[in-house]
């Protein structure tokens, strides 16, 4: 018998391939794999999503940045290299080492990343 992914085999479910995050940039996806197999460091741009209601204010950009990145240092024990926040547009840009960049792209305060360098070639 054949078995096709995703599909029911002898009550056993085969699990398909995962699908892509649509919030996460592929490029960021290729330079932080990049970035984990040469054991560097690599910039990513977040955007934070509002929770149930409007954008967040830029003094409260602010400090759910802080918070969102020293959860992170803690949760990773690494610190961030630089960190730059744009409270007017809700986002920041962050260089880390690639655990602590993932680490980021799990929290849902996360709207969505992007690479913050032009893809690699």
């Amino acid at each position: 018998m054949k078995r096709v992914k995703g599909t029911r085999v002898d009550g056993d479910i085969i699990p398909g391939p995962k699908k892509p995050d649509p919030r996460i940039d592929p490029e960021l996806l290729r330079q932080l794999a990049h970035a984990e197999a040469n054991r560097e460091a690599l910039e990513a741009v977040f955007v934070l999503s509002p929770q149930d209601g409007p954008p967040p204010a830029p003094d409260r950009v602010e400090e759910m940045t802080r918070e969102l990145v020293d959860r992170a240092q803690q949760a990773c024990g690494q610190a961030v290299e630089d960190l730059s926040i744009f409270s007017h547009l809700g986002s920041f840009v962050t260089r880390a080492e690639p655990r602590l960049i993932r680490h980021l792209l799990e929290q849902p305060e996360i709207g969505s990343a992007s690479a913050n360098a032009s893809p690699m070639r």
